[in-house]
């Protein structure tokens, strides 16, 4: 690649400069010199002269370069991240240095094994410019073992530290010594950022090396998993889970979906609840979620690879098609819902608990939007209520309320999670983490609001979303009349005003933001003012709805 061979020696310099500043480090543990001291703080500068020329030069080619590939730019981060971390491997030599000026006893350092620290050290800086030059994955993972290997090392000699200080009056000394190995032990830590720039820069997306790990030791077809890393990912959307949610291909396939998998990695028991959903939607209605192919767990974390589906997700449809796909996408989509919830209704009753959902995520409301916290308030006679006291009132009221019945529902629908696909005629679901037995209205309002809340305000595009607000709203009406609901719009109006105001979190366009946070307010104005009123007389006006 052309930017690499621009820096191919400044690269290779750097890594060897860092090597001598950590030879002469250990060489001042061993031997005390003021002059081999100075030595190194004088090598420092000259290692944050060859990052700032590492860097100049990707950022010359960068902006001399019009529409660079991916990987190439991928490239130029990782070789940029690894130039960084050298560099602070030289800064935390220069640490160590300067606390052997606190030695009494110099020759307290020799009672520990600081060697094997220097070793492991050497072992990965050495291997460094071959791993990202030829993008080795068993180079970058040795490189991040490193770090394991030297926590390792680091536990046991301060554990052998802090049992001589029981003892010892030498404290001072002690004390130093403990201090040289934590900034030993860092080092560690800029070893393992630049063995997953490298992972990352081979795999075309920023990995973790347990994330890596996760992929390898999830894909169970044996001839797959050696060829590991040679795939290619791709992220797929956003999420706001914390979880990595990456498209893999094989290099030569990009243009085949048959060969591509999706694979998630995060927290074991978000991942294994999903999996369990996943499962169970399977068993409901075989085909509409993802296939499972391979899943692993390991302590905390948890792996899924998942079937890539073909299509687009709702979002996509409404936004970028004409009206008779969006129209077939909300057919089929309505379609889906009627025989899922049919096929799993149960004559038991349940409250939703809207605005206890609500409740759990104000505070992240009022972070983004501190103009929302409504205080109780008096003007003349007229006394308005604070809008806690509000939303407690309100949420009195809908412990009233109850599903006449329960069904299997996805818990997150919003238009992300649904995929259509055109020519198969086909609607699936996706992230099914939250799904549970609930009340169906939950589903109702998070697709609803997630229409509405989409930022887009051409004319042709809002009257699609609005089309598409008013069209599902009809069919879950009818599926209301037709089971008997008759408090359908009351728990309507509570799960809107649940969506709609913790939708406002993430909308930062304040107009915006507080048209929705006012539609909530209508609503819990309305709800409140209807107590005490047959509940199967409630009504959402539908121009709420309606941007």
């Amino acid at each position: 690649m052309e930017f690499i061979k621009a820096i191919e020696q400044n690269f290779k310099f750097m890594t060897l400069e860092v090597t001598k500043q950590l030879e002469d480090t250990m060489k001042l543990l061993e031997s005390p010199s003021k002059a081999l001291a100075d030595k190194i703080r004088s090598r420092d500068d000259y290692i944050d002269n060859m990052k700032s020329i590492i860097e100049n030069k990707n950022s010359s080619y960068v902006a001399a370069c019009q529409n660079l590939d991916k990987k190439t730019l991928n490239n130029v981060w990782a070789l940029n991240t690894i130039a960084h971390n050298l560099e602070h491997i030289a800064d935390l030599a220069v640490n160590i240095t300067d606390q052997t000026q606190y030695f009494s006893d110099p020759g307290s350092m020799k009672r520990y094994d600081y060697h094997s620290f220097f070793k492991k050290i050497f072992d990965a800086l050495a291997i460094t410019p071959r791993a990202f030059l030829t993008g080795s994955i068993s180079h970058a993972l040795k490189i991040c073992n490193a770090e394991h290997e030297m926590d390792l090392l680091y536990a046991i000699e301060l554990k052998n530290v802090i049992n001589e200080l029981k003892f010892s009056r030498d404290a001072g000394n002690l004390i130093t010594v403990i201090f040289i190995f934590q900034f030993a032990e860092r080092i560690g830590d800029s070893l393992l950022n630049i063995g997953e720039a490298v992972i990352s820069s081979v795999m075309g997306e920023k990995m973790k090396i347990h994330q890596y790990q996760a992929l390898e030791e999830t894909i169970t077809d044996e001839d797959e998993k050696s060829r590991v890393s040679e795939f290619s990912l791709e992220s797929v959307g956003e999420t706001r889970s914390g979880s990595l949610i990456r498209k893999v291909y094989e290099p030569g396939n990009e243009a085949s979906a048959s060969k591509w998998v999706v694979f998630k990695e995060g927290n074991k028991v978000k991942l294994e609840k999903e999996k369990e959903n996943v499962e169970a939607w399977e068993k409901i209605f075989p085909g509409l979620p993802p296939k499972i192919f391979g899943y692993q767990a390991n302590g905390k974390s948890a792996s899924i690879i998942f079937e890539y589906l073909n299509g687009s997700n709702m979002k996509d449809v409404v936004i970028n098609e004409k009206n008779p796909a969006v129209r077939e996408a909300l057919g089929l989509t309505a379609a889906t819902l009627d025989m899922a919830w049919t096929r799993t209704m149960k004559k038991q009753p349940v409250h939703a608990g809207y605005l206890d959902q609500l409740a759990s995520r104000i505070g992240d409301v009022f972070t983004a939007h501190p103009d929302f916290m409504m205080h109780e308030n008096k003007i003349g006679g007229l006394e308005l209520p604070s809008f806690d006291q509000m939303i407690k009132k309100a949420g009195a009221i809908e412990k009233k309320m109850e599903a006449p019945f329960t069904v299997f529902i996805h818990g997150d629908f919003n238009v992300d999670n649904i995929i259509f696909n055109r020519e198969e005629r086909r609607i699936n679901f996706i992230d099914l983490y939250r799904s549970s037995y609930n009340d169906y209205v939950q589903d109702v309002s998070v697709f609803i609001v997630s229409n509405f809340r989409m930022p887009f305000f051409e004319p042709a595009i809002r009257r699609r979303l609005n089309s598409v607000i008013h069209d599902f709203l009809g069919f879950a009406s009818d599926f209301a009349k037709r089971n008997g609901d008759v408090t359908f719009e009351a728990r309507l109006a509570m799960g809107l005003i649940r969506s709609f105001i913790t939708s406002t979190r993430f909308e930062f366009n304040q107009e915006f933001a507080k048209l929705m946070y006012l539609r909530a307010l209508y609503l819990i104005e309305k709800v409140i003012s209807h107590d005490g009123k047959p509940w199967e007389d409630f009504e959402v006006h539908r121009d709420v709805l309606i941007y």
